[in-house]
């Protein structure tokens, strides 16, 4: 089967009396059928061209599913008087919510509060964004999302009699929700219909239906949040950009009774919390990698110079320059806090007027952390997951008074599985400005580093989100067939802190991905693997990585898999119509500079496509996508065709049922992920 190739239309962009011809600037235009045939003739071929790998791809699928525990319940946690916990059966995609009485699971008379398996009986997607239940435990309320647009309806269900209502919102709405102290209204984002940022906070009662605006975000930079800590005599609504932050305190009874905390001010980050000791804000200001602060008084001041001035703050966590402060979380008795210290977040127990902190020792050295639910504000004790790239999730808890740690749930393989069978570890490159870029790796014991091993390297480097390791059971299918795992943490995370984010981006995005390049060279001069068994995965904005990196150095990689792939970096940050783009110019730049503007170009994937060689390569996107629309990697995969020199596969798989997290459900995906495996494995044949 011949691959299909899309019509050119030439399309002039201007900019700073610069001009690029776009030939398939046409496929951004999804009400045009011709869009839709093109994209369906790009997955026929695809799916044809796997059509020689179905066999592979259903071995894989089989050991996924050989390894999931189908049948399974979450730890129960506790909140204002019942346990809540998820359940799923032996053949359900979705969970079903539920609650009881007591600590102990009883699946034949526990309640069930929302049955997710149910609501996606008959959809081709299902995603419950939020459930969130009042105080009184009489009422709920949760949001349905049923495309894959990260849009969506939100209900509510009285508990008592098990009525479901759709709110009249008026809108789509975010997912996010709170409840206020009354038990009937609720606090809930509404994001623009087109841009998708969410810009506005409404009150609803549940019962009478009364809607009342809250706030209004006018500033295109900036979006919406809201959030409460376990504390519950107060909600807040952050207004967030990249590099700053405006949080308003809002009576959690009357949320129309608001306060600014601190204006918003150019490179000023903070997040507040209240407790019965009084308001506590995490933030950046004269603090690159974070601190934590205490109001002395609930006059608020008009900056946090003026707060200074006046003596209204007093530091509870001081700052580090290397060590970053990542996320604090209260009690009525304690308080949790994570620092991130060469690499790793350290977790330790703070108390309330009390200089004296306690380290949490964890049995593990790489290792990733996960908040669990610790919804109660009075508990004694902390619970949080833990995994490796060789371990399975752990849910521990964690008692202050006591300093006992105590493991409460490891998560089982249906299959015997000896995580001494494999190892971890962390090596170093040396990137081209002489730094150290680490690169943490998973393989079984006992293999032999002589170049012949194939090696899966992933990558993303954006947004300062530090990619730490995680266990994955469908990754074993991979490391038992002789593969290297390995993640590189490459500069725009904040795996040594705040600097090592701000040199990977806006004028130094460079550095992303020549990091990226230094590991793999790395691997291959260290003899983990070659240039033929090498394979490079990242997604969104890991997409862009993998688009910049397959234009610089193609003849690294025996193939490259880009999942939902930021690549026309120029086009996209100049168009203020679609998601995410006016809020991101302090991550990438704003091209209407012109500075900028050349920058942004030297590296933009799709503009720097040349008439060359390129590796394998496995193009991913949602037709749905909300962060990167589509017609990005459509126009992207449609210009290396028209380019590219080589006779290697070039397959673009198009999900039209889902957005950027791909399939919904447990099942589903991990079709996908068979056949991301199959065509790495046919990479390295």
């Amino acid at each position: 089967m011949v691959p299909p190739k899309a019509k050119q239309i030439p399309f002039l962009l201007k900019k700073h009396e610069h001009t690029r011809v776009d030939n398939y600037f046409w496929l951004n235009d999804r009400e045009n059928s011709e869009v839709l045939e093109y994209l369906q003739k790009e997955q026929e071929y695809s799916n044809w061209w796997l059509q020689s790998e179905v066999n592979e791809i259903e071995q894989l699928q089989s050991e996924f599913l050989e390894r999931i525990v189908k049948k399974k319940e979450t730890v129960p946690y506790l909140l204002n008087g019942y346990y809540y916990y998820y359940s799923y059966t032996e053949d359900s995609d979705y969970p079903v919510f539920n609650r009881s009485k007591t600590n102990k699971i009883d699946l034949q008379n526990d309640e069930c509060v929302v049955d997710i398996q149910s609501l996606s009986i008959g959809k081709k997607f299902c995603s419950v964004s939020k459930v969130t239940i009042s105080k009184d435990t009489k009422q709920l309320v949760y949001s349905l999302d049923l495309i894959g647009r990260r849009q969506y309806d939100l209900y509510s269900k009285n508990l008592d009699t098990n009525k479901v209502v759709l709110l009249p919102t008026g809108q789509k709405v975010t997912g996010n929700v709170l409840w206020c102290t009354d038990n009937e209204t609720v606090l809930y984002n509404v994001s623009n219909p087109q841009t998708l940022r969410a810009y506005q906070v409404w009150s609803l009662n549940i019962h009478t239906f009364e809607k009342k605006l809250i706030y209004e975000e006018t500033d295109p930079t900036f979006r919406l949040t809201i959030y409460k800590n376990s504390f519950d005599s107060a909600l807040f609504i952050a207004s967030v950009s990249t590099l700053a932050t405006e949080i308003r305190i809002c009576n959690s009874s009357n949320p129309s009774e608001n306060n600014i905390i601190f204006p918003r001010k150019d490179g000023i980050e903070y997040y507040a919390y209240l407790t019965h000791n009084g308001l506590f804000v995490y933030t950046n200001y004269k603090a690159k990698n974070f601190k934590l602060l205490q109001l002395l008084s609930s006059e608020f001041s008009s900056s946090f110079e003026k707060a200074e001035q006046e003596k209204n703050i007093v530091e509870i966590l001081p700052h580090n320059e290397n060590i970053k402060l990542e996320n604090v979380q209260f009690f009525q008795d304690f308080y949790i806090f994570q620092e991130r210290s060469d690499g790793t977040e350290q977790i330790y127990i703070g108390y309330y007027n009390s200089s004296v902190k306690v380290h949490i020792q964890i049995p593990e050295k790489e290792y990733s952390f996960h908040e669990a639910n610790n919804e109660e504000y009075a508990a004694k004790t902390f619970r949080f997951g833990i995994t490796t790239l060789r371990a399975p999730f752990i849910t521990y808890e964690f008692t202050p008074d006591s300093k006992k740690l105590q493991l409460l749930k490891e998560e089982p393989l249906a299959i015997p599985y000896n995580k001494d069978n494999y190892q971890t570890y962390r090596i170093y490159a040396n990137a081209k400005d002489k730094m150290q870029i680490p690169i943490t790796i998973v393989h079984k014991k006992g293999i032999i580093f002589d170049g012949s091993n194939p090696l899966l390297l992933y990558g993303y480097g954006s947004y300062g989100i530090t990619i730490d390791p995680n266990f994955s059971s469908e990754r074993l299918s991979l490391l038992d067939r002789g593969f290297i795992y390995a993640i590189a943490h490459i500069r725009g995370e904040q795996f040594f802190g705040r600097e090592w984010y701000e040199d990977g981006k806006l004028l130094n995005k460079m550095n992303t991905f020549t990091d990226f390049i230094a590991c793999a060279e790395e691997l291959i001069s260290r003899r983990y693997t070659s240039n033929t068994k090498l394979i490079a995965q990242g997604g969104s904005a890991g997409g862009l990585l993998m688009g910049a990196v397959a234009n610089l150095r193609p003849d690294l990689f025996a193939g490259i898999v880009t999942l939902v792939p930021f690549v026309d970096v120029v086009t996209t940050m100049l168009d203020d119509t679609i998601p995410l783009t006016t809020s991101e110019y302090d991550e990438w730049g704003n091209p209407n500079d012109q500075t900028f503007y050349e920058y942004m170009l030297s590296y933009s994937p799709y503009d720097n496509i040349q008439k060359k060689e390129y590796p394998p390569m496995l193009v991913v996107t949602g037709y749905h996508d909300s962060q990167v629309q589509y017609w990005e990697p459509a126009k992207y995969v449609a210009k290396l065709r028209e380019l590219k020199t080589d006779s290697n596969p070039l397959l673009f798989q198009i999900n039209f049922e889902a957005g950027h997290g791909g399939a919904s459900g447990r099942f589903k995906s991990l079709k996908e992920t068979a056949r991301n495996f199959a065509f790495i494995l046919h990479c390295i044949k």
